[in-house]
């Protein structure tokens, strides 16, 4: 019961955490199309999985295979996840404008970025 309500509990962040990464990696006038095509890429794997496991099950006569192979793409696609910073171009985040000469503050201030985690300055 317990991991069951710390499952429940941790995974609503991952909404809000898809919503903002995608924000920052197509930008504001992308996003909507980003969203449908993470959806669409997450439901074929949601609406292909029980089929697939179902005919795994019936060619070996167990549901031990189907079980290895559900956790098989689970780590592949962990793996892929966290070897794509290194496949992403860098990009630096654009320069604040410059304040006129005499004005505190003279410096160019750069805002934070996703990015930042992921190039190497």
């Amino acid at each position: 019961m317990a991991i069951g309500t710390c499952y429940g509990f941790l995974v609503s962040s991952i909404l809000p955490l898809r919503f903002a990464s995608l924000a920052e990696i197509v930008g504001p006038g992308k996003i909507m199309g980003a969203i449908g095509l993470v959806q669409v890429m997450a439901s074929s794997g949601a609406l292909a999985g029980p089929p697939f496991s179902g005919w795994i099950r019936d060619v070996t006569g167990s549901y031990d295979i189907s079980f290895l192979t559900a956790g098989s793409f689970f780590i592949v696609g962990g793996s892929v996840h966290f070897m794509l910073p290194g496949f992403l171009p860098c990009r630096q985040p654009p320069l604040s404008p410059k304040r006129p000469e005499g004005h505190p503050g003279e410096e160019e201030v750069q805002g934070p970025s996703f990015q930042d985690a992921v190039c190497p300055a």
